[in-house]
C-alpha cells in the first residue's frame, strides 16, 4: 500500500491529497488479480495543508486487513502518504512609505497616521500579489503616528528594523527584507494671515527728564517677534524706541510669526 503524495510551492491556498494505491505481488512478481477492493481500510487517507511544511496521512499496517478469503495474504507493507508545501524561494522586499501631511498654523493640531506598503520580488521588482503576501504577514513596533500643533515637524521615525514577519509568514517567506522609502511626518507651516496687533495706547507722557516709551503687544495666541521703526519702515529693531524731550516720535510697529 502506497499513500498518494504531492509537493507544491506555497501559494496561500489550501491543497489536498487523498487516497492510496495497492500493488500485490505473487512469488515476487506483480500480480494484478488483487486490488484495493480486497482490502478493508479503517484509517484516514485525506490530508490538507496551506502553510509551508509537511502533513502525513498517518497510514499504518494495522489500518488494512484482507477481506477476500480467496487470497492468502502473507504480509501488508505500507508507505505513508503526505502533502508537502514548499516555502517561497524568491527574495522579497517590502517597501514602506510613511504618510505625510502639512497645514498652515491654525491653533489646531495636525495628526497623521499610517503608511503605504508594497511587497516586490527582489530579482525583478515586480509586485507580489496581495493574495499571496497580504498585510497580515508582518507587524511593526512603531505606532506610525505623528502629531504637530505649532510651527515645525513631527516625524514618525520609521525604521526597517521595526518591521518583522509573523511566525507563520516567516515559514512561508524565508527571504524577506524591509526598506523605508520615506518617513512619515506632520508639518505645520507658518501662517501668512495678518496677526492681531495692539499698538501702544499709553503714548502721551509728561516730561520728567527720563527716557519714556510705550510698548506694543499681540493678542497672545501666536509666537511672534515685535519690531519698531522710527524711519517709516526703512529699518526695524526689536528695541522699543524711547523719547526724553518734549515732542513726538512717529513709530511704526510690526509683528512677525516666529
Amino acid at each position: 500500500v502506497t499513500g498518494n503524495h504531492e509537493t507544491v510551492d506555497y501559494d496561500a491556498t489550501e491543497h489536498t491529497v487523498s487516497g492510496y494505491t495497492v500493488t500485490a505481488y505473487k512469488d515476487g512478481v506483480a500480480y494484478d488479480g488483487y486490488t484495493s477492493a480486497d482490502l478493508t481500510f479503517t484509517g484516514n487517507d485525506v490530508v490538507t495543508r496551506t502553510e509551508s511544511g509537511t502533513t502525513n496521512m498517518g497510514l499504518t499496517n494495522a489500518q488494512f486487513t484482507n477481506n477476500n478469503q480467496n487470497f492468502n495474504v502473507t504480509a501488508i507493507t505500507v508507505t505513508d502518504g503526505y502533502l508537502t508545501v514548499n516555502p517561497v524561494a524568491d527574495s522579497i522586499v517590502v517597501h514602506i512609505a510613511g504618510h505625510q501631511g502639512e497645514q498652515v498654523y491654525s491653533g489646531n493640531a495636525l495628526h497623521v497616521n499610517g503608511y503605504d506598503w508594497e511587497a516586490r520580488y527582489a530579482a525583478t521588482g515586480a509586485a507580489v500579489p496581495g493574495t499571496l503576501f497580504p498585510s497580515t504577514c508582518f507587524t511593526t513596533t512603531n505606532d506610525a503616528a505623528a502629531s504637530q500643533l505649532n510651527v515645525g515637524v513631527d516625524s514618525m521615525h520609521l525604521q526597517a528594523g521595526e518591521f518583522s514577519l509573523t511566525a507563520a509568514a516567516a515559514n512561508n517567506f524565508p527571504h524577506v527584507g524591509f526598506v523605508i522609502d520615506q518617513d512619515g511626518w506632520a508639518k505645520i507651516n507658518p501662517s501668512v494671515t495678518q496677526l492681531p496687533l495692539a499698538c501702544p495706547t499709553d503714548t502721551n507722557k509728561v516730561y520728567n527728564g527720563l527716557a519714556q516709551s510705550a510698548a506694543a503687544a499681540t493678542c497672545g495666541q501666536y509666537p511672534v517677534t515685535i519690531e519698531y521703526s522710527t524711519d517709516n519702515g526703512e529699518s526695524w529693531s526689536t528695541t522699543n524706541p524711547s523719547r526724553t524731550d518734549v515732542g513726538s516720535t512717529p513709530v511704526r510697529v510690526r509683528a512677525t510669526h516666529q
